[in-house]
């Protein structure tokens, strides 16, 4: 398959943001735009409980940091002991209560006086957020070891929390001699920002950001108010470049099987007043005005389009039904970025409640280009930077922030004039110059003179979701395979590729590869290839696609899952636990030493503990061990393909020079040990060739090379050493316990019967002698054409694949 390599005549960027990256459409566009530029592009952002560690957007790779935070959860544990430990204020209404509540209260005031000036002197050193707020250094640790496994070779940080870490790898690679650009871009002006948290938290951001903002290469922002206070604030050498957080021009409608128009999701008809609100759902962000609003305006609809914060949705949820309106709320998720006009332009007008705060009075909200190109007039409230553009281009009304009826009012008189407001924000002119496209020729400008692209960039991928185009029926014909931890000729991607359609091998590595493993740039490559191309993806054993980049097998396994692609394990791991096995009446366990057994059984319980974890998980896992599948649910019998094409029948030499015998390595019981060293003995003073081979040196292919195979007797079953025999026209001895011969679920119930010489452990020297002397014989050339008949419509392949599209439903 392909990697990185096949992309690494461009420059490498790495795009930074502290968020699931999902809904952040200035991250999104941005992206895209790096490509059209000409470079290859991973996007880093920030996870949480409900998205995968990696995805993409588009043709992107995205790789989710997981949020293990470990100085912040140090400091908030702290803080709540703190609070727990903290005496009580005192109660009581007489005068010397009343002192001593004054007293806690003034030694409170005092002590965060002085904790404030103790901060305040350790933020203005350098470096000295790091100690007053430790979150800092948490997303400074890892953006720095993810950028340190990416090498990029230039870096878009998006918003403050990213700095640290850009600023930390360009300092380092510059001292090695291999300058690494950064930019930052200001989504809001911190210093008027609400943060979480305690006051210090604040305090450190906006020292973080002064601090760091002039190690830079180049500062862009989304305003030309945000752009002059930076310059100020930060005295930069040059005033930093704007580029808008507009929309795109174009509109990419949604397959109707992911998304319907706004109106059709909600179920509102056309002539049904319809508000739409896009973007984060936080009080900071007006959500609660837009609802108490509803009560003022009978008949009237309002549909969220944002996160999936719950507990605001709840909020909102609990709001409404108090206020009686909750058949008039609508809450939905956000859409790509792309499709955002496209999916809105149905409603009546949008609205943007910010409330009123410093930052927000220099914010130039997404949702309101969004409007603007969806062809909705806006109802606004009265900030500063907002309220100017809704005034200048006519495209709205404003209500006064946090104000429930005055935002009714706002929207009354825009329905008033509805025609009018509708005209403006369709004027060619303006929509012109409020699109995503007239900004993107200054921002590859920046990029291209910090990290010039020595090639002509590519074409532009298309916007549109990927695939869009793609026949369902053909897919459904011909679904494609991965094998994961197959060689070049791996017997399941020919299997596959004669059986079903197109099927690809990876290396893959292990789990816990380490530095042996792919690169992070290279892993994600190959993740997005896979996700881009496979219908099912086959893994041999605990390997990984992508290293540890998604987790580890366990969860690269669910994240396909969550992709709707059909995945299942390969394992010849010891599922059933071998107590159970012990049990069975002349098992091969069943005579062996306590001491020895036990220590074969943790051995055992370790080795099939992660594949039994998949299990519980509901992954697949599929096996040649006819008894595990038997006896196990979520257990498949797959007969391992062989290579193909099979041997050509052979004729045993009339005088076999001398005649050989293999026993092949596998879990015996004493007694049977017992008399295969009598076989061995025996045979051998017959003139006889006998391998008795360690398991170390030992591969299944090597009993197509021995005239007589003797498989296990007290197992019950064969194994892959048996597939290979028959196919080479061997005969092979060995014993299939009575249940998986007739059990209405078993395996091979429904196939030929197997071409297996029986023996018994007592009879197993004479049978084997038996076959020596009669090698020649009609019998023995019947049972050599039969064994080479069943490995042909068993092991040939055709079996594997349909049972494994049996279980996937392909």
């Amino acid at each position: 398959m392909k990697t990185a390599a096949s992309r690494s005549d461009q420059p490498h960027m790495a795009m930074l943001v502290a968020n699931p990256v999902v809904g952040d459409s200035r991250v999104e566009k941005s992206a895209l735009s790096a490509v059209r530029a000409g470079y290859r592009v991973t996007i880093v952002g920030i996870g949480n409980a409900s998205t995968p560690r990696v995805d993409h957007y588009e043709h992107i790779p995205i790789y989710r940091i997981p949020p293990d935070f470990p100085r912040h959860k140090a400091w908030t544990r702290e803080n709540r002991r703190r609070k727990s430990t903290r005496a009580p204020e005192v109660s009581g209404t007489s005068p010397v209560h009343r002192a001593k509540r004054a007293w806690q209260r003034l030694n409170r005031s005092w002590g965060e006086r002085f904790d404030t000036a103790r901060e305040s002197f350790r933020v203005g050193r350098p470096g000295g957020w790091r100690t007053v707020w430790p979150q800092t250094l948490d997303y400074e640790e890892a953006f720095l070891e993810v950028l340190h496994r990416l090498r990029p070779d230039i870096v878009h940080a998006h918003d403050r929390h990213p700095m640290a870490g850009a600023a930390a790898y360009s300092a380092l690679q510059r001292a090695a001699g291999t300058p690494v650009p950064w930019v930052y871009d200001a989504h809001e002006w911190v210093p008027g920002t609400i943060i979480g948290g305690p006051p210090k938290a604040k305090t450190a951001w906006v020292a973080l950001e002064a601090e760091l903002i002039r190690t830079a290469d180049a500062v862009i922002t989304v305003t030309d108010h945000v752009a002059g206070e930076l310059h100020s604030r930060h005295r930069l050498e040059s005033r930093p470049r704007t580029v808008i957080n507009a929309p795109r021009g174009a509109r990419y409608a949604l397959p109707p099987d992911q998304r319907r128009p706004l109106r059709e999701e909600c179920g509102v008809g056309p002539e049904t007043p319809l508000l739409v609100y896009v973007g984060m759902l936080a009080e900071h962000r007006g959500v609660f005005t837009i609802v108490d609003a509803l009560t003022e305006m009978p008949g009237v609809h309002v549909a969220f389009v944002g996160s999936q914060n719950d507990a605001v949705r709840q909020q909102l949820h609990d709001r409404a039904v108090t206020s009686g309106v909750r058949d008039r709320l609508h809450l939905l998720d956000y859409v790509p970025s792309h499709s955002v006009t496209w999916y809105i332009e149905s409603a009546t007008c949008g609205v943007s409640a910010l409330m009123p705060y410093p930052a927000h009075e220099l914010a130039m909200p997404t949702k309101l280009r969004e409007y603007a190109q969806a062809g909705l007039p806006v109802v606004a409230s009265d900030l500063d930077t907002q309220s100017a553009f809704v005034t200048e281009h006519g495209v709205g009304t404003l209500f006064t922030a946090g104000d429930a009826s005055s935002l009714a009012a706002a929207f009354h008189r825009l329905l008033d004039d509805q025609e009018s407001y509708r005209g403006a924000v369709r004027d060619p002119d303006f929509l012109a110059s409020q699109t995503w496209e007239g900004n993107e020729t200054a921002l590859a400008a920046t990029w291209h003179s910090l990290c010039p692209v020595p090639l002509p960039p590519p074409e532009p991928r298309s916007a549109a979701p990927a695939g869009a185009d793609a026949s369902p029926t053909q897919a459904e014909r011909h679904p494609t395979l991965v094998v994961v931890g197959g060689s070049a000729s791996d017997p399941w991607t020919e299997a596959w590729s004669r059986h079903a359609g197109d099927a690809r091998s990876q290396a893959g590595s292990g789990p816990d590869a380490g530095g042996d493993g792919p690169s992070m740039s290279a892993a994600l490559d190959s993740w997005l290839e896979i996700d881009q191309y496979a219908d099912a993806v086959l893994y041999h054993g605990l390997t990984c696609a992508h290293g540890d980049v998604d987790g580890g097998s366990l969860s690269e396994v669910l994240s396909l899952q969550r992709r709707r692609k059909q995945v299942g394990v390969l394992t010849e791991a010891p599922l059933v636990d071998a107590e159970l096995l012990r049990e069975r009446p002349g098992h091969a366990l069943s005579d062996w030493d306590p001491e020895v057994f036990n220590r074969y059984r943790r051995r055992a319980l370790k080795q099939a503990r992660p594949f039994l974890t998949m299990l519980e998980h509901g992954i697949p896992l599929f096996t040649s061990s006819q008894r595990h599948a038997h006896l196990l649910d979520g257990v498949h019998w797959v007969p391992t393909p062989l290579p193909f094409p099979l041997p050509p029948f052979e004729e045993p030499s009339p005088t076999p020079e001398p005649l050989s015998i293999l026993i092949v390595p596998t879990i015996r019981s004493q007694a049977e040990n017992q008399q295969l060293d009598r076989l061995v003995a025996e045979a051998t003073r017959e003139g006889f060739t006998v391998r008795r081979p360690r398991y170390s040196r030992y591969e299944p292919s090597q009993a197509g090379h021995a005239e007589i195979v003797v498989e296990a007797l007290t197992l019950g079953e064969w194994g892959h050493s048996a597939a290979h025999a028959w196919s080479a026209s061997r005969l092979v001895v060995g014993h299939l316990e009575e249940s998986l011969r007739t059990s209405p679920v078993a395996p091979l119930v429904t196939a030929a019967a197997p071409p297996l010489l029986e023996s018994s452990v007592p009879e197993i020297v004479d049978t084997v002698l038996g076959l020596a002397q009669a090698l020649n014989g009609e019998e023995a050339a019947a049972t050599r054409q039969q064994g080479r008949d069943f490995a042909e419509s068993i092991y040939g392949g055709k079996m594997a694949v349909a049972g494994l599209r049996g279980v996937w439903g392909l």
